[in-house]
C-alpha cells in the first residue's frame, strides 16, 4: 500500500516561463534523503504561459518614448490575477487529494520565482494559513518610480527584440541556445524551458508560448506593496536572492525580517546568480530549498508542524 505524502510542495513559475522550468530543481529534491518518497510535487502553468498559451488578444505597444517602451495587455495586472490562479490551484489540489481518499490537509509548502513568488506571498496574505511555509526567489516588490524603473526599460526592450515563431522546433532550440541573454542558463534548465515554453504547430513550425509582447507587459505591472498586511501570513517565509540580481529588494525584505522575525527571514545571497537564478543555478537553488525545508519537514515519521 502506497503511503500518503507527508508534505506537498507547490512550485510556481515566473513571468514568461513555464512549469517545466522547475524540473531540474524537482529532480534534485526527489533524490534528497529528506524528501525521497515522502513528498508530492505540484506544478502548473499560469494563463498565457506554457500549455495555457493564448495569443488571441493583441497587446498595445507604446513607443512614444523610445527609451522607455511600454506594453499593455490583460496579463499586465499580475498582482491581481496571478494570486487568484494560485488560490484556484490550491483548491483544486485539495479536491484532488480528497478524491484520492486523503484528508486534503497535507501541509502545503510553496516555492516560487519572481511573479510566482509574489503570487504565493499574496495568496498567503489574502488567505492566512494556506501554506505551512514559503520559499520565495526574488518576488517582485516595492514602489516603482520614474527614477528606479530602469530595469523595466531594459527588460521590455529585450522582450520586444525576441522572435516568436520558427520553422521547426530545432530552429527554436538553436535560437535560444545561441541567444546571449540565455548564455548563463544551466543547459538542463534551458531544455526544460524549451520543452514547455515552445509549442509545436500542426504544420511543423514552433511557437513561443508566452508571446514577447505579453512578456513585456508583465514587466510593466505595478508591483506588490504591503503596509499593515506584512504581518498577516501565518507561516515562515524565506526570501532568496541572487548576488548578481538588479531587482532583488533586499532592503525591504531585511526590514520585514527585523520587524516580524517570526514570519520573515532573508537568506544569504547566492553568489554569481542573477534574478533568473532558478534557471542559472538549479543545483544551488535546490540546496537552498532543502535548507528551508529542514525546519519544516522533520526526518522519519514525525508529523510536520507549521511554525506558526
Amino acid at each position: 500500500m502506497t503511503r500518503a505524502p507527508v508534505v506537498t510542495l507547490m512550485f510556481v513559475h515566473g513571468g514568461g516561463l513555464c512549469k517545466d522550468c522547475w524540473d531540474p530543481i524537482i529532480r534534485r529534491l526527489k533524490e534528497s534523503p529528506l524528501l525521497a518518497g515522502r513528498a508530492e510535487f505540484v506544478t502548473f502553468d499560469f494563463s498565457w504561459h506554457g500549455s495555457k498559451y493564448d495569443h488571441s488578444i493583441a497587446a498595445d505597444v507604446d513607443l512614444s518614448n523610445p527609451d522607455k517602451p511600454r506594453v499593455n495587455h490583460p496579463a499586465r495586472d499580475i498582482v491581481a490575477w496571478a494570486p487568484q490562479e494560485v488560490w484556484q490551484q490550491v483548491q483544486q489540489l485539495r479536491a484532488d487529494q480528497r478524491a484520492r481518499g486523503e484528508s486534503g490537509k497535507t501541509p502545503l509548502i510553496g516555492i516560487g520565482h519572481s511573479m510566482g513568488a509574489m503570487a504565493l506571498w499574496k495568496t498567503e496574505i489574502t488567505h492566512p494559513g494556506t501554506f505551512a511555509g514559503l520559499t520565495l526567489f526574488e518576488p517582485g516588490y516595492g514602489i516603482r518610480t520614474s527614477e528606479n524603473d530602469y530595469t523595466v526599460d531594459f527588460l521590455v526592450s529585450l522582450a520586444l527584440q525576441r522572435e516568436v515563431t520558427w520553422p521547426t522546433r530545432l530552429a527554436a532550440q538553436n535560437y535560444f541556445e545561441n541567444l546571449r541573454n540565455f548564455a548563463r542558463w544551466d543547459r538542463e534548465a534551458l531544455a526544460a524551458y524549451l520543452r514547455g515554453g515552445i509549442i509545436d504547430q500542426d504544420d511543423g513550425s514552433a511557437l513561443l508560448a508566452c508571446h514577447p509582447l505579453i512578456e513585456a507587459s508583465l514587466y510593466c505591472h505595478t508591483p506588490l506593496y504591503l503596509s499593515t498586511e506584512q504581518q498577516r501570513p501565518q507561516c515562515r517565509i524565506n526570501f532568496q536572492g541572487g548576488g548578481r540580481s538588479k531587482v532583488y529588494n533586499r532592503e525591504a525584505f531585511e526590514g520585514m525580517a527585523t520587524r516580524h522575525p517570526h514570519i520573515y527571514r532573508t537568506r544569504p545571497l547566492m553568489a554569481g546568480l542573477s534574478h533568473v537564478m532558478v534557471l542559472e543555478g538549479p543545483a544551488e537553488c535546490a540546496h537552498m530549498v532543502l535548507e528551508d525545508l529542514k525546519e519544516l519537514v522533520p526526518a522519519g515519521d514525525t508529523p510536520l508542524q507549521s511554525r506558526m
